[in-house]
């Protein structure tokens, strides 16, 4: 599972886009395409197990339920789930992108759980895993069926990802859909996890 924020047919765009300035831009878009279609596909068959995990414990007010935030920096390598920065209830740190990716994770756990009554992204507290600064200068955010990645952008088209907060609800959604439907990432079904996801994105906003 690969859901990404950033679209193929728009890195594809970027990646001929090498005249007014913009060649350190195709590059990276170059790059992250390549990582994307190198993504270990063996993932799916353990996230499906995951999503079919029984029986969600009796809702509780949503005064009761916290997040589990875990954020981990991939220090510009491409290895998961890389070095750990910052654990639930612990201190801000000097790096603003673990910030984000502490902070935004807790806004969009604070909607599901206060709108809808759900705990987390399984509705049974599954911890709220990101890593962040993936890759070098990579275009892309992506959920891969059990943390949030981001890439630090090229700089010219795309800033940090972990800056946006729809960014963040929009990945963590896939999170929700995938337990909650599991819709298969193709066609139609993987078009309405994208609008879905988008959608939620707006209300963690």
């Amino acid at each position: 599972m690969h859901c990404s924020i950033v679209p193929p047919s728009l890195l594809r765009r970027i990646a001929r886009r090498e005249r007014g300035g913009l060649q350190p831009a195709a590059d990276a878009a170059r790059r992250a395409l390549v990582r994307t279609a190198g993504l270990d596909r063996s993932r799916q068959a353990k996230v499906r197990q995951l999503s079919a995990r029984p029986g969600a414990p009796a809702p509780r007010a949503w005064r009761e339920l916290v997040p589990e935030r875990q954020v981990s920096d991939a220090g510009h390598t491409e290895r998961l789930p890389g070095k750990r920065v910052r654990d639930e209830g612990g201190p801000a740190v000097a790096d603003p992108a673990d910030n984000e990716a502490y902070d935004g994770p807790g806004a969009t756990f604070d909607l599901f759980a206060r709108a809808y009554g759900r705990n987390s992204l399984d509705d049974a507290g599954e911890a709220l895993r990101a890593t962040v600064h993936y890759g070098r200068d990579y275009d892309n955010a992506f959920w891969n069926g059990t943390r949030m990645v981001f890439g630090v952008g090229d700089g010219q088209i795309f800033p940090r990802f972990t800056g946006s907060l729809s960014v963040i609800g929009h990945e963590l959604t896939h999170g929700v859909i995938q337990y909650a439907a599991n819709f298969a990432y193709q066609g139609q079904s993987g078009a309405l996890n994208e609008s879905v996801s988008d959608v939620f994105a707006c209300l963690v906003e």
